[in-house]
């Protein structure tokens, strides 16, 4: 008896929790891993956050929650949602809830499920937008927002190099140079 009743509460608690999926075109389905992904469920009530993941095929279940206002988060190193990666959920009974994007405001009429043209797949290289190879190397974002650094930087580069381009036009330049620390060096003492 106290078997079936835990079954009972069991089934109970599963057929009440709030339910989603995420459809997966076919070709993403040999790319794409939904268990990796993991779903933020954070409770404005007592400021705790839960965490769950998708089962294999794209479907994930939120337990049974009480009334409330929620925030889910959806995150993945595969794919991203088009709507964007967070959703207001508001529990109005075990039953009853309503869904909307987090940025827009805007009621999600499927609620908690997502078809294949709002999934978009990540590219594990993806394409430098601004279309600039100079953001890409080092100090160059620090020298466009502070020009001072890059003079700076430039004076330092010209300093390490005069020597070798002086060389280059006086042959015994190094060897003078090394002489006149000496002498200098002979001075001091």
């Amino acid at each position: 008896m106290l078997f079936t009743s835990f079954i009972l509460l069991l089934f109970l608690g599963i057929a009440s929790a709030l339910k989603g999926s995420i459809d997966f075109s076919k070709d993403a389905v040999k790319i794409v891993d939904p268990a990796r992904a993991s779903l933020l469920l954070f409770d404005k009530e007592d400021k705790s956050w839960r965490v769950f993941h998708f089962r294999e095929n794209g479907d994930f279940y939120l337990p049974q929650l009480s009334k409330g206002k929620y925030e889910l988060l959806i995150q993945s190193l595969d794919f991203k949602l088009s709507t964007g990666p967070s959703y207001k959920i508001t529990v109005l009974n075990s039953t009853h809830y309503i869904v909307e994007d987090a940025q827009t405001g805007k009621e999600l009429e499927d609620g908690l499920e997502f078809s294949a043209d709002k999934v978009v797949l990540r590219n594990f290289i993806d394409n430098d937008s601004s279309g600039s190879f100079l953001n890409s190397l080092p100090f160059v974002p620090l020298i466009r927002k502070y020009p001072l650094m890059g003079m700076l930087l430039l004076g330092c580069i010209a300093l390490m190099v005069s020597p070798m381009i002086i060389s280059k036009f006086d042959p015994d330049f190094n060897e003078k140079l090394i002489q006149a620390q000496q002498d200098t060096k002979a001075h001091q003492s």
